[in-house]
């Protein structure tokens, strides 16, 4: 969460997060995290989430409403499709609707790493696609209808913001979750602190604490690692898939892939890389 801006830039509109994959059962711990971070980026980018049945993860769905019901959170996006799609992958023949055939049909080729029961197919992929389709036209509708109205209409209008108007100061509610997280210190990088000088709205009396994140994760847009690196590097014009023995190690700092991650990434280059960066 703390390194969003390095990722996505400083003006990114959406942000979606799978926690379906990512956190064990209903932990919320790491959501409430990141959505603090998101809403502290410059355009409070719309957040979209996938989620696994409500049964499992009825934490975070509690989360999602708080943030909504505070004001902080606007118009979010939970995909939860579990409870309802298994009524009808039970169906047999005719009886199954052509968006669930072949459900577990993965659109890499067979034998392909990744082909698991957590990860979707490419049925499911579209269904995603479609219901995110059916809440933006609904959208894209509504101002339609206004604009159609003509100016004479005093109950709608169409904020355009520009780059000097953006809200510099911003603030949350106070955390939810969290409380388990050792060393205290690290509290604040992941949810904020009270504001040294708190706004009227004793309800959001929060600040996100500023993080800057250095990372050698690809894709990066800025604040690489290995800028802050000005001399003594070794074998830095090498393949990263090249190995890298005590001699390099020896001579200073040394940018390296552990054995696992290299056989992952070869593994998947002999099947094109099916479109993942790493």
């Amino acid at each position: 969460a703390g390194c969003l801006d390095n990722f996505l830039g400083d003006d990114v509109d959406v942000l979606s997060w799978d926690y379906s994959m990512n956190e064990a059962g209903g932990v919320a711990d790491g959501l409430e995290a990141y959505i603090r971070r998101g809403l502290s980026m410059k355009r409070q980018p719309m957040l979209i989430v996938k989620d696994t049945s409500i049964n499992i993860a009825q934490e975070r769905y509690d989360l999602i409403q708080s943030y909504v019901e505070t004001g902080a959170l606007k118009d979010p996006i939970v995909l939860s499709t579990e409870d309802k799609i298994d009524s009808f992958l039970h169906l047999k023949g005719d009886f199954l609707p052509e968006g669930f055939r072949e459900w577990r049909k993965f659109g890499a080729p067979k034998g392909a790493p990744g082909q698991t029961s957590h990860h979707p197919g490419v049925k499911e992929h579209e269904m995603y696609g479609w219901l995110l389709t059916m809440h933006f036209l609904a959208v894209l509708e509504l101002v339609a209808f206004f604009v159609s109205k003509g100016n004479g209409n005093e109950d709608f209008s169409i904020t355009v913001l520009e780059e000097g108007s953006l809200v510099e100061k911003r603030y949350l509610p106070a955390p939810i979750h969290g409380k388990s997280i050792a060393p205290a210190e690290l509290f604040s990088i992941f949810y904020g602190q009270d504001a040294t000088s708190p706004p009227v709205n004793k309800l959001m009396s929060w600040e996100m604490t500023p993080v800057h994140c250095r990372t050698t994760y690809d894709p990066i847009l800025k604040n690489n690692l290995q800028d802050i690196v000005v001399s003594d590097t070794s074998g830095h014009d090498l393949d990263i898939m090249l190995p890298r023995g005590a001699k390099l190690y020896n001579k200073g700092w040394v940018l390296d892939l552990g054995q696992g991650e290299k056989a992952a990434k070869k593994k998947i280059e002999r099947y094109g890389g099916v479109r993942y960066i790493d």
